[in-house]
């Protein structure tokens, strides 16, 4: 695949990208929290059920990431229209275990003083994947966890690498837009300029394809136009990349929302 140029925008660091994309996903969603109503528990009535690490370790787990404003919510909400498919409700407290896992194998420094804690790394590894568990367990749309396959969307391109070691069995979706659109939906409300938004989402989406091509065939870019365009032929992709059957309440997701399909946004 090509990639996407990053001198026209101007040098912009690793970091430096990072931390803007998680300022960016921060301060819209709680402007979103301040003017909608969020469904942020599972519906009323749906029993709890249990999940251990080790079953969710052997189960496909979807995973859906992109820039703001790239239609993952979109992609979440066509595959939960699937009766075999649960999106889980998207919590940031994911992204900070996470943080957590990546800095234990990622900086010498932090895996130093937990081990001098007695906390090593193993254990940290145990953890994370029990914390996903639970989340998966307690916190889906309906009984997730009894469901064949299980999903998630969220601001997963700083822990992709991090989630594709927890979940071996997980499948990266990667949401792709033309970047004048991403950087007009982000800027609308915020005090943030079109080129800025347009330098980060230029480094990102260089980071996300290069470890989208690491993943090889775990993970698979999808181009929001195209799927808006062609409902049909995208889905047929996306499942047979699954290996999920076709199902044609995809097509009807719409008609969905609000009664089997819950959305956080």
């Amino acid at each position: 695949m090509r990639e996407p140029a990053v001198s026209f925008f101007g040098p912009i660091s690793r970091h430096e990208a990072l931390f803007f994309f998680c300022v960016v996903v921060n301060t819209c969603s709680l402007n979103m929290l301040m003017q909608k109503p969020y469904f942020c528990a599972a519906p009323e009535g749906a029993s709890p059920s249990t999940l251990t690490s080790k079953a969710l370790s052997s189960r496909l787990v979807i995973l859906i990431g992109g820039h703001t404003g790239s239609g993952t919510t979109l992609a979440r909400a066509i595959l939960d229209a699937h009766p075999d498919i649960r999106c889980r409700i998207e919590s940031m407290g994911m992204h900070k275990i996470l943080q957590l896992y990546r800095d234990v194998h990622e900086l010498d420094v932090a895996a130093v003083r937990l081990e001098g804690a007695g906390i090593p790394r193993r254990l940290i590894n145990r953890a994370s994947r029990a914390f996903l568990a639970e989340i998966f367990a307690e916190r889906g749309n309906g009984s997730s966890s009894s469901a064949k396959y299980l999903c998630y969307k969220g601001p997963l391109l700083p822990d992709m690498s991090a989630l594709s070691a927890l979940l071996p069995k997980s499948k990266f979706i990667f949401m792709l837009r033309d970047v004048r659109a991403v950087a007009h939906s982000v800027v609308n409300g915020l005090n943030i300029s079109h080129l800025l938004i347009a330098r980060v989402w230029n480094k990102l989406v260089k980071m996300t394809v290069e470890d989208c091509s690491r993943l090889a065939n775990r993970c698979m870019i999808v181009f929001y136009e195209k799927l808006v365009g062609d409902p049909s032929t995208q889905m047929k992709e996306v499942l047979r990349f699954l290996d999920i059957p076709w199902h044609d309440n995809v097509l009807r997701h719409h008609e969905t929302i609000g009664s089997e399909v819950f959305l956080s946004e």
